[in-house]
């Protein structure tokens, strides 16, 4: 906001609210958040003359992690099965650094070059965002 000098924002969730004043720049990172949550925010702006009215509030809601995957050998191929959990739409599985498969579908059967062992890893998604990566697991086709 042109003038603005600081910000305050408020932040309300199912256990608390509060006020967090004085941020210094338009940009604020909401660290610490859990999985499986709402969150609202409104921000107001400040200068030397005082601070606006509250802005409108908006929300989000933060996908859960994804708290179970199990890779293991599947014929000729890994197959890896997730616990899907409430609220998350999709999920992202990748093999090392790469995204093998985007959707909601469990299990995946991956068919990769045998005689090399793997590492897969996933995450939860909603349309608001990403969950964490799970821990990295191993898996062979041998």
């Amino acid at each position: 906001v042109s003038g603005a000098t600081s910000y305050n924002m408020y932040k309300q969730t199912s256990v608390t609210n509060g006020t967090i004043s004085g941020i210094g720049t338009n940009s604020y990172t909401d660290s610490g958040l859990m999985g499986g949550s709402w969150y609202s925010y409104k921000v107001q702006s400040c200068n030397a003359g005082g601070c606006s009215g509250w802005g409108p509030t908006f929300s989000l809601y933060t996908p859960r992690y994804v708290s179970s995957l199990l890779c293991d050998k599947f014929t000729t191929g890994i197959a890896c099965q997730f616990s899907k959990s409430t609220n998350n739409t999709y999920y992202v599985l990748e093999r090392g650094s790469t995204v093998i498969y985007s959707g909601s579908n469990s299990p995946y059967i991956d068919y990769p070059s045998c005689g090399t062992s793997y590492t897969y890893r996933i995450k939860g998604c909603t349309a608001t965002g990403c969950s964490s990566y799970t821990y990295s697991l191993p898996a062979s086709c041998n």
